[in-house]
């Protein structure tokens, strides 16, 4: 067999030598013998003119470089040839590109699709979108795609009961509701009706001698006061439980009698994240704490119910403890007077029991998922910034899915972009459809937890879409240091029913301004901005009323209720959104504006200081004041830094435009450690141990005062700045608020050092 082989493959071989192998060589060796002769002959020539190996490859690259610039000049590239101004791409036309392909049909669809299924974190549900955003990142030619499973504390509605308990027998309920991160638990015991449940409310009830020890109150959502804030003061005045209903009063709120509002509960600005794991990453095999260990948990049950449960037990409390007008109720064209209930039995006033039950499905490892995408950056691909959305909802979600909606139809134009121009962004941008924000922000944190350095190392922006059309009113919500590229979208992108600019249509005429972080709980750019240090914007249209965190929110409702019945202003938010990404990511320098951010920490002290002023034992003559002396000198240190930056970006654009936009290898280098340092000036002010009692917060400038001033006091105080400093004032600890102030100045002059 092997003879036999040998010889047919002998066969094979004399067969291609005689009828291709040998023409084939008789045809090219004069060709060869040619190449031979002309190569001897032209290296001969070249050697008289110099070294010919080193001529030779000059020629090469002479000829590479005419035929690139033949093709470019000719429009045969990708690009066109228009969208690239020498090293750099026209922001313009990249601009006007974006605003002439928004699909305002295929977002309505999205919207629809996203909102057909109910979607709680870590259900089938939500699943689903999730591989919807998975599928929409791959479809669109987006080849960075990571599909992120945590394990995270979950729990869903399963047996809820609430009864109150009277001489005429039992009003019995029981809810498939609840509150998201609510503790699983039971009480018996009397009903106080609390308002808001605000610090005022609260001193009300003290003063007027109603007995809140193992009581169980109902309060309304709102008021300005989180929610999270309303159960941290209950439990220190030890109340038993919490019945939720909604606020009658908003007129941004559109429900029926029998609507619940499902909002989460979980201690965001204590520790965000999953439940369990506060303070870390919920990786595999991680120690997880206790419940009741946990600052994360709340430590009382709490349910929510819709009007139409709560008349019975309001009508319960009529005649016992003090009825109190200016908390008197209308609910659907009904007056319903309140009384506070006193806590208090005698033979005279036998106080009604009422028996609140919450056993939640739990689940303390209940994989939930985020989808991240990334268009990897052409120049400094290690630097990027972040678009995010909420994907989770408490049920349909429409208002919530707006921000997805947004953040797929940004997807589908910047991957447009890359085809028509051959575009890459100098830097790179993620897009991330996060899960888990309606328990406790466990997506984003979890990812911030477990990826800190790297996102520290790369972020230098993060852009929130959550809740991001519920109106038409604008909202700008940012750090001072994006101010500048902000106005300069906003001059570029028009208003969707007048045309003018938004600059002219929104700042003129209807006074809008950008304004500081305020509200941190439950919202996605908390890990961000206080943890991460990467300075975030959010930007919405809001002003309709909805079904908050209903099972209403449906999208036949946000048609019915013409949130935004033509998608204009989807549209006109993602023009604005995406012309802010492009100035982001595709200017040479990064665009944060120090000097902005100096005007802005002067007019923080101002309000800092003025806010010290209103707290009990302030006393210029002795310590309890604040010395700010060193803070301002900090501040112009950082101030001349500015001005040195501003300088160099004018000498920068003059060296670029002399020479026909190209720019010098030394002069990239220079500008690359600009970037470098801009992108880390915010994280120079994080303090690694963290405010006091409140260490997984860091950052020293931006964050959530604890207890916020309330009433007409939140709108008059910046407080969201100086969280460490302002915990302590409302503490009546000087002492310590002058040390976190001590320390913020230090930080200060360490990131204006580090520009040096």
């Amino acid at each position: 067999f092997l003879s036999r082989a040998e010889e047919s493959s002998r066969r094979i071989a004399r067969k291609f030598n005689s009828n291709i192998y040998t023409p084939v060589t008789k045809i090219l060796d004069p060709f060869y013998e040619m190449y031979k002769n002309f190569s001897l002959y032209f290296d001969s020539y070249l050697s008289k003119i110099g070294n010919p190996l080193i001529l030779k490859r000059l020629l090469y690259v002479l000829i590479v470089a005419s035929v690139v610039y033949i093709i470019t000049a000719s429009g045969l590239s990708p690009n066109g040839g228009q969208a690239l101004t020498g090293d750099f791409y026209n922001q313009t036309q990249l601009g006007e590109f974006i605003s002439k392909n928004i699909n305002v049909n295929s977002m309505e669809e999205t919207l629809e699709y996203l909102s057909s299924i109910p979607h709680i974190s870590g259900t089938a549900g939500d699943l689903t979108l999730a591989r919807y955003f998975q599928d929409t990142l791959h479809k669109n030619g987006i080849s960075s795609v990571e599909f992120l499973e945590i394990d995270s504390f979950i729990n869903y509605p399963n047996k809820s009961v609430l009864q109150l308990l009277d001489k005429d027998g039992d009003t019995h309920i029981e809810y498939k509701s609840f509150n998201p991160g609510s503790k699983a638990g039971e009480i018996k015991s009397f009903l106080i009706y609390g308002n808001y449940g605000s610090r005022k409310d609260f001193q009300y009830l003290i003063d007027n001698k109603v007995n809140l020890k193992d009581s169980i109150m109902m309060l309304k959502f709102g008021g300005g006061i989180e929610t999270c804030t309303k159960i941290l003061l209950a439990q220190s005045h030890s109340v038993g439980g919490i019945i939720f209903i909604s606020d009658p009063n908003d007129q941004m709120l559109n429900f029926t009698m029998n609507s619940i509002q499902k909002e989460s509960v979980g201690m965001s600005l204590t520790s965000p994240g999953d439940l369990l794991t506060p303070g870390w990453a919920s990786l595999q095999n991680i120690h997880r704490t206790s419940w009741d260990e946990s600052p994360s948990t709340p430590k009382i049950p709490t349910l929510p119910i819709s009007w139409q449960d709560a008349i019975p037990f309001i009508e319960s409390l009529k005649g016992k403890g003090i009825k109190t007008n200016n908390w008197d109720l209308k609910i659907d064209d009904k007056n319903y007077e309140i009384w506070t209930g006193s806590g208090n039995s005698n033979n005279n006033n036998i106080e009604e029991k009422i028996f609140l039950q919450n056993l939640p499905l739990s689940k303390e490892k209940k994989p939930i998922w985020n989808v991240i995408g990334r268009i990897t950056g052409r120049e400094q691909y290690q630097r990027g910034i972040i678009i995010g959305a909420q994907r989770d909802s408490s049920c349909f979600g429409a208002t919530t899915n707006t921000g997805t909606t947004i953040l797929i139809e940004l997807i589908k134009l910047f991957t447009k972009l890359q085809t028509k121009f051959n575009w890459a962004p100098l830097r790179s941008i993620y897009f991330v459809s996060f899960d888990g924000t309606d328990y406790n922000l466990a997506g984003s944190t979890e990812w911030v937890e477990a990826r800190t350095r790297e996102l520290r190392k790369e972020g230098y922006t993060y852009i929130d879409l959550s809740n991001a059309i519920t109106g038409d009113i604008l909202e700008i919500n940012s750090h001072p240091i994006l101010k500048k590229i902000i106005m300069s979208a906003l001059e570029e992108t028009n208003d969707p029913i007048s045309n003018n600019t938004l600059i002219k249509e929104q700042f003129e005429k209807n006074n809008l301004k950008i304004n500081t972080f305020k509200n941190y709980a439950n919202k996605n750019y908390l890990s961000f901005q206080t943890y991460l240090g990467i300075p975030s914007l959010e930007i919405k249209f809001k002003g309709k009323s909805f079904s908050k965190n209903s099972c209403l929110d449906t999208f036949q409702n946000y048609k019915i209720r013409e949130i935004d019945p033509e998608m204009l202003n989807h549209r006109t938010l993602v023009d604005l959104i995406a012309k802010i990404i492009i100035k982001l990511t595709e200017e040479p320098l990064i665009p944060l504006d120090i000097l902005s951010y100096v005007s802005s920490l002067d007019y923080y002290l101002k309000d800092l200081v003025s806010y010290s002023e209103t707290i009990k034992g302030f006393d210029k003559r002795k310590e309890k004041h604040l010395q700010t002396t060193g803070f301002i000198a900090s501040l112009l240190k950082l101030k001349r830094i500015g001005e040195e930056y501003q300088g160099w970006i004018k000498a920068w654009h003059e060296i670029i435009e002399s020479d026909d936009h190209q720019e010098p290898s030394l002069l990239t280098v220079n500008r690359w450690n600009w970037n470098l340092k801009l992108s880390n000036f915010e994280k120079n002010l994080l303090l690694q141990t963290g405010l006091p009692n409140r260490a997984w917060n860091k950052n020293v400038i931006f964050g959530p005062q604890l207890w916020s001033p309330e009433g007409k006091d939140a709108e008059k105080y910046e407080y969201g700045t100086f969280p460490g400093v302002r915990d302590a004032l409302y503490n009546e600890d000087w002492k310590t608020a002058q040390e976190q102030l001590d320390q913020v100045t230090e930080l200060i002059g360490i990131s204006a050092d580090s520009f040096i």
